[in-house]
């Protein structure tokens, strides 16, 4: 599976990195948004993150994988979600 990653506001593609980076960006800025893998069929991309704040202003992401995405992927991804939420909800104590 080709690892690559669009934001709703970025036009270029980014590679798992870059896309971790960005989106360590968008959450101190408190930015709502999405990133989807380039990859997938044509009407749902293989991997979605939905990030956004709730009205307590702690980060929640909701995420779908499709089944061709890979168990180690999968791993990574559910290990920066949950630090990215533990890492905000201790911002906000």
């Amino acid at each position: 599976m080709l690892e690559e990653y669009v934001f709703n506001d970025i036009l270029e593609r980014l590679n798992r990195q870059k896309a971790v980076e960005e989106l360590k960006i968008k959450i101190k800025q408190k930015e709502a948004g999405v990133i989807q893998s380039v990859s997938g069929d044509l009407i749902l991309p293989d991997i979605e993150l939905v990030y956004y704040f709730d009205q307590q202003h702690l980060l929640q992401i909701d995420y779908s994988f499709s089944d061709n995405v890979s168990s180690e992927t999968r791993k990574f991804w559910e290990s920066i979600i949950v630090a990215l939420i533990k890492s905000n909800k201790n911002l906000n104590e």
